[in-house]
């Protein structure tokens, strides 16, 4: 497929997951997407990072902490079995940094975190001032998310998280940024100027905190929590990813209109902690809401689009050049 250096790595975060209860499901949901997720090739001197946004506790509490009103505020819960299937799909953390995973409480989300453990997992964003270190062959990657509440790292305060994301540097290689903001829904697909606030949540302004990021050390952003896709921006040389939308709904998310068009980013570096470029892997959705590779592009037509809003709407707005296929070309 790609023709990466030996040694490179490939980071790949996918988006919102949301499982069902039936593990069974759960797990055929997973099987044509799992092919494709490490981004390396057959060389055995490549390595990869997979990450993903998980939008609810894996817990057999029965009790939720809030309210389940349609169309306003939604309770998720996935089967223990869950980390496991995460794991065996090659996954090596999880962002928890979003507005469900304490959908049971603190008793809920302690639940999560134990059994990511038992599976050697991580769970990343569920407390603020905390970034997590992984090594991998030539590099360290630190994973550190961020959210819109004030118990998680806070999109809405930069001075910390700038300050959070430069000591992350100062310990790692690469600092990936998996950010958790914006409003919900095709009615705010395009990317906004300032502060978004949705169902009366104050939710972060994702430009300037990206810009913020950026100068204080993170190497690139990826953003979920609008279930659609959004813009993708260049800022000094690194990829932002406002929104790659829904990865996983069998659980509940919608796969309608746009919802149903997704992608999976991917990032490659090379031994010598360059980065040698990026891409979008666009997705569709079956029936059943089932993800998989979708050769049409469709993911990647919208994101142009989008770009080019952005590019005539955004003061200094710089469209991300996102190549269809190889990960070794540079698009910056």
């Amino acid at each position: 497929m790609d023709t990466l250096p030996p040694e490179s790595i490939v980071i790949t975060g996918v988006g919102d997951m949301v499982f069902s209860n039936d593990h069974a499901l759960n797990t055929r949901s997973l099987q044509a997407m799992v092919p494709h997720l490490s981004g390396v090739t057959s060389d055995p001197s490549q390595s990869a990072f997979i990450f993903g946004n998980l939008e609810g506790p894996m817990t057999e509490l029965v009790e939720t902490s809030k309210p389940s009103i349609p169309g306003v505020s939604y309770v998720f819960r996935f089967p223990v079995a869950t980390a496991q299937l995460l794991k065996s799909s090659g996954f090596r953390a999880v962002t928890l940094a979003n507005n469900h995973s304490l959908d049971y409480g603190a008793a809920g989300l302690t639940d999560t975190l134990n059994h990511l453990n038992q599976q050697g997992l991580v769970g990343s964003g569920h407390l603020r001032g905390q970034f997590e270190l992984f090594s991998l062959e030539t590099i360290k990657i630190a994973l550190l998310s961020v959210g819109f509440y004030p118990m998680q790292n806070s999109i809405k305060e930069l001075d910390a998280m700038t300050e959070l994301i430069a000591s992350a540097k100062r310990s790692a290689d690469v600092v990936i940024v998996a950010m958790h903001a914006g409003a919900e829904g095709e009615a705010h697909i395009e990317l906004p100027e300032g502060p978004e606030t949705f169902l009366g949540e104050a939710r972060g302004d994702s430009r300037a905190f990206a810009r913020a990021a950026i100068a204080a050390g993170a190497d690139a952003i990826v953003g979920y929590g609008p279930h659609v896709l959004r813009a993708a921006e260049c800022i000094a040389g690194r990829p932002v990813f406002y929104s790659i939308g829904n990865f996983l709904g069998v659980g509940g998310l919608s796969t309608q209109g746009l919802a149903g068009v997704a992608a999976v980013a991917q990032l490659a570096f090379d031994s010598n902690k360059k980065l040698l470029g990026s891409r979008l892997v666009p997705i569709r959705f079956d029936s059943n809401k089932f993800p998989h590779v979708d050769p049409t592009g469709k993911a990647i037509a919208l994101v142009w689009h989008l770009n080019l809003l952005a590019k005539q709407k955004l003061k200094d707005f710089v469209p991300a050049q996102l190549p269809w296929g190889a990960l070794s070309e540079t698009n910056y």
